[in-house]
């Protein structure tokens, strides 16, 4: 159950980063490859067991899907910090977002 609630939490958080990107961006592509680098591509690619995942899974909004593999054993860091750090990336891309927009368009 918690793990169904975090999994939706998560996703929301990325649709907000992935409405941010596309806001700063003012195209489609662009920001569909940027979450897809940065969301989708590293479970294809990297290794669980490798070092890439380790410092790439706890610094990108990646970590915020920790919950979904705790059970496997072998994500780097704990469930609830993968969510902290995708939290701090939506209010960073909010951040921004908000600071552009508000020069840009003003």
């Amino acid at each position: 159950m918690v793990a169904a609630v975090a999994t939706a939490v998560a996703v929301a958080l990325i649709a907000v980063i992935a409405i941010c990107v596309g806001m700063l961006w003012r195209r489609i592509a662009g920001p569909i490859v940027v979450l897809v680098a940065t969301v989708v591509l590293p479970y294809l690619f990297l290794e669980p067991s490798g070092p890439g995942l380790g410092v790439y899974g706890r610094v990108t909004p990646m970590a915020g899907f920790e919950l979904q593999q705790v059970f496997n054993g072998w994500w780097p860091s704990t469930p609830w910090s993968g969510l902290a750090v995708l939290v701090l990336w939506t209010a960073a891309a909010l951040a921004i977002t908000a600071v552009v927009l508000h020069r840009r368009d003003a």
